[in-house]
């Protein structure tokens, strides 16, 4: 299966779609909020720097490495983000 055929995953409530660059100040934001940043990576650098890695980690996504997903609501509204190494078939 390819990254492709995986980019969104529709459920009842929620979807899962692939990230994007352009979420790249949501999530530096998660990350750099006291009360989320706990559960997730250390942030180092800044904005720019998220971009940077979110762009270099759309390259990994496409040779199927890597997949990192944002569950947002019907409406649109962010909720929370997921990432996975993946052992997808290049076939």
């Amino acid at each position: 299966m390819q990254p492709t055929a995986l980019a969104r995953i529709a459920g009842p409530n929620l979807d899962l779609r692939l990230v994007e660059v352009s979420d790249t100040e949501y999530l530096y934001g998660l990350r750099t909020n006291p009360e989320y940043n706990r559960y997730l990576s250390v942030v180092r650098g800044s904005v720019e720097d998220q971009r940077y890695w979110i762009e270099t980690y759309k390259a990994r996504e496409g040779e199927g490495r890597e997949l990192y997903y944002v569950m947002q609501r019907k409406d649109g509204i962010r909720c929370v983000t997921a990432r996975t190494r993946t052992f997808l078939s290049r076939s």
